[in-house]
């Protein structure tokens, strides 16, 4: 089974890295190159996307494999967001860590912050099952509000 990076965002990915070379690729004096600047107005063709569409599953799959190593060397059996920065270390890549770092942070703060409405929620829902357990409670087989004796006393 051959899978494939998304076209759409493959695509977005392309035009967002040539909209901000500029900006990322200053010389000393802080300028930006004039050929630089024009890469903001380059199309991609199709045949260009197909090579990054493959590049990409290369590059995905050479880091999966050496973050797998590292795993393995720490005897695990899941890949840690730490095996995937030894990975692009090994690969040269360090300077990445800050965004990689920075993405790795994002997601688990927005996973927190999913699990914590996920029982935020489910605790509603006890409170309102609790809530109709004990009006339930309250009620005889006729349908008569019951009392009991022992929250009066």
């Amino acid at each position: 089974m051959e899978l494939e990076f998304p076209k759409s965002q493959l695509r977005r990915l392309v035009k967002d890295a040539l909209n901000n070379a500029p900006e990322t690729c200053k010389d000393a004096a802080g300028t930006v190159p004039e050929r630089l600047k024009r890469m903001q107005e380059l199309n991609v063709n199709k045949e260009t996307m197909q090579a990054f569409s493959e590049s990409t599953k290369i590059f995905i799959h050479y880091v999966t494999y050496l973050a797998n190593e590292c795993t393995r060397e720490s005897k695990r059996s899941t890949i840690a967001g730490g095996d995937v920065l030894k990975a692009l270390e090994h690969l040269g890549l360090k300077e990445m860590d800050p965004l990689f770092v920075g993405k790795l942070e994002r997601w688990k703060r927005e996973r927190a912050s999913k699990q914590m409405d996920k029982n935020e929620a489910h605790s509603t829902e006890e409170g309102k099952e609790q809530h109709r357990v004990d009006a339930l409670q309250n009620v005889d087989d006729l349908g008569h509000e019951t009392i009991d004796a022992t929250q009066h006393e």
